[in-house]
């Protein structure tokens, strides 16, 4: 895949150099823009299956035509507990700092969290 230069160097540097299964699987569907169900155990990568597409759709985006106020969002994430949304979200920024730290064009994050 043909991911930009920070996002394999953060790949490199949490040891991820060769994708588990269920990446092999999901990240060319998801990329491909068609729908998935994905099972596989916890620590598998499955969160890496769906963020990376996600950050490289809304990064394509902002290149191609940069959003203006009021656009957005490019992808949401709806998690069944406050625990895991905010994993989700720590993913998510783990690969957007490096991103940003080469000058690529601004893709945000926003962790929502609701209930009673």
């Amino acid at each position: 895949m043909r991911f930009p230069e920070p996002i394999l160097k953060k790949l490199n540097a949490k040891g991820i150099m060769k994708p588990t299964p269920i990446q092999v699987q999901g990240l060319p569907v998801i990329s491909s823009g068609r729908d998935m169900i994905g099972i596989a155990f916890t620590g598998s990568g499955k969160t890496l299956v769906f963020v990376l597409p996600m950050i490289m759709l809304a990064l394509q985006e902002e290149v191609i035509m940069p959003i203006v106020p009021g656009e957005g969002p490019f992808g949401l994430v709806i998690c069944p507990s406050r625990e895991l949304a905010r994993q989700t979200y720590e993913v998510v920024e783990q690969f957007l700092i490096p991103l940003r730290e080469y000058r690529y064009p601004e893709v945000r994050s926003l962790l929502c969290i609701g209930g009673d």
